[in-house]
């Protein structure tokens, strides 16, 4: 593909085009063109007639190209300078005895003053003022070769540039700039005011950013844009301290520390001290897994497990025992030992009793042939989990009296303490037979 030109006729390579020459094209692009466009200044004579510069494709040096364009020679009037039609800015001197006015070929153009220096923009159509207000200055109302001090302060519009004050008489104050906007206080202080009030400042402290309220008691405020809905996503309550509340979740993939309490993960960790949870409501604990395990550094000592429904209290250390305890006037008591090395023999501290009360039972009736149904019973030794054993088979006594065997679950078990009545029947039965034996 061969080279094209763009407007100011840099020479722009085709793609594969000149091997082993593209760097001296590009040095002329660079050194010659652009160079000319930006910062190079050109003689252009008249001789009292019309003068006109014309871009062709070359990046050799062309007058048309020049930001400067010094007008020089014999005017014999006032004349044209004609440029080429296309977007470029020219800083024109006229050296001339009269006026010239530089145009396109088919606009107006703008005329330049003899012995006068203008800064003009050729918009690809006319030749117009690069900046409104050089006009005025070339007319004789100001002409500026250094520092401008304006002491009594300078308006613009209703904006007063005075002193170390930049006032607004109406409305609000827009800063637009193509880039950044940057506030560099030396005094290390940025500060906002409202009706001469300060409400806040962003400042420097030992290199620390510090963001401050300055009222009393009021907040900072972090507030966004939610789907075209505004929020405040944080607030700061100076009137508490500085409490954070924050608007919606608070995500810290790198772990939360409160005091002492580290929040990580799947643990919340406490460094020192007992961690005291209080709610004004109930401490739920809802295990998706089903078990609440309970350790003493690292080590499982029990859990509380959900198997089919049943509650499950385990405890986890070989022939560790399940102890329950309660206060008994002030004093401390273990009320039952559930003894894990005895195959869960329960120990109680005092009375086991149940409920008897004449009042919670129906249908009433004495136990007969008691002493059939003892006697019927059989007392039995055995071995259970390697321990001696001494009491009755329940599949037997269930045959005798059914109504003192629980079989609902896995096992079968007897409620002993519910013999009793039978015995005490059974020893009264024997008795009578004892007595009715004197008699005779």
């Amino acid at each position: 593909m061969a080279s094209s030109y763009s407007n100011l006729k840099i020479e722009l390579i085709g793609t594969g085009e000149q091997s082993g020459s593209w760097g001296t094209t590009t040095n002329t692009n660079l050194g010659t063109a652009i160079e000319e466009a930006i910062a190079e200044s050109v003689d252009v004579a008249f001789s009292s007639g019309t003068a006109t510069l014309t871009l062709t494709d070359s990046n050799g040096t062309q007058s048309a190209r020049h930001l400067r364009l010094n007008l020089t020679g014999t005017s014999g009037g006032a004349q044209n300078l004609v440029v080429p039609a296309i977007e470029k800015p020219y800083i024109v001197n006229n050296g001339t005895a009269d006026t010239i006015t530089i145009k396109t070929p088919s606009g107006t153009g703008i005329a330049v003053p003899t012995g006068k220096t203008m800064w003009v923009y050729n918009d690809g159509t006319n030749v117009v003022d690069a900046v409104t207000h050089v006009t005025t200055l070339t007319a004789g109302a100001a002409t500026f070769s250094g520092v401008v001090d304006a002491d009594a302060g300078v308006t613009v519009d209703n904006i007063t540039i005075d002193g170390t004050e930049i006032d607004l008489s109406s409305g609000d104050l827009t800063l637009d700039v193509a880039a950044d906007i940057i506030l560099d206080a030396g005094g290390e202080e940025v500060i906002f005011k409202d009706g001469s009030t300060n409400v806040g400042h962003v400042s420097m402290d030992s290199d620390n950013l510090t963001i401050k309220s300055l009222v009393s008691d009021k907040d900072v405020l972090i507030q966004g844009n939610d789907g075209g809905s505004g929020i405040t996503a944080l607030t700061l309550d100076m009137s508490a301290a500085g409490a954070a509340s924050f608007n919606s979740t608070v995500t810290a993939n790198a772990g939360v520390i409160v005091d002492n309490i580290t929040i990580d993960g799947t643990e919340i960790d406490l460094s020192s001290g007992d961690l005291t949870v209080d709610v004004a409501g109930d401490i739920v604990l809802d295990a998706d897994g089903g078990d609440v395990i309970f350790k003493d550094a690292g080590t499982e000592i029990g859990r509380f497990t959900n198997s089919s429904s049943d509650f499950v209290v385990h405890s986890a250390i070989s022939d560790k025992d399940i102890i329950f305890k309660g206060n008994d006037g002030g004093s401390t008591i273990t009320a039952l030992t559930l003894d894990m090395s005895g195959a869960g023999a329960a120990t109680f501290n005092n009375d086991v009793t149940a409920f008897s009360d004449e009042r919670l039972k129906d249908d009433i009736e004495t136990i007969e042939d008691a002493l059939t149904k003892v006697k019927n019973m059989r007392g039995v030794t055995f071995t259970r989990d390697g321990r001696q054993g001494t009491g009755v088979i329940a599949q037997e006594v269930q045959k005798i009296m059914p109504e003192v065997v629980h079989d609902k679950g896995e096992y079968m078990s007897v409620a002993y303490g519910n013999l009793v009545g039978v015995l005490i029947e059974a020893i009264k039965e024997l008795k009578a037979e004892v007595d009715e034996l004197k008699k005779g």
